[in-house]
């Protein structure tokens, strides 16, 4: 009886932590919508990152890697994904080259 009470309130315990854990919700953080004029729209970059690495230099940085000439990102769209245990952001914007 003893052993059965342990085995459910540990099996209780194991479930209440993997619900908790798994629980996160993203919410949109800003957005913005302007495009400069006399540019050229490479396409869209986008990443996911820890809270404390995130940044628009981050989403320049992929931006080049992903478009060689890439001069600027605009149009940043910024999500927060947040977790009891984990929080990240999801950077997205569109690369331009200007004329």
């Amino acid at each position: 009886m003893k052993n059965t009470k342990i085995i459910a309130f540990a099996l209780i315990a194991l479930f209440a932590v993997a619900l908790f854990a798994s629980c996160k919700t993203t919410v949109p953080v800003s957005a913005s919508t302007a495009f400069p004029e006399n540019c050229t729209i490479l396409g869209r970059v986008t990443i996911t990152t820890d809270v404390q690495k995130s940044g628009y230099i981050k989403l320049l940085e992929a931006a080049k890697k992903q478009y060689p000439g890439c001069d600027d990102v605009v149009n940043i769209i910024v999500d927060a994904e947040r977790g009891i245990l984990k929080s990240s952001f999801t950077m997205s914007g569109i690369a331009i080259k200007f004329n």
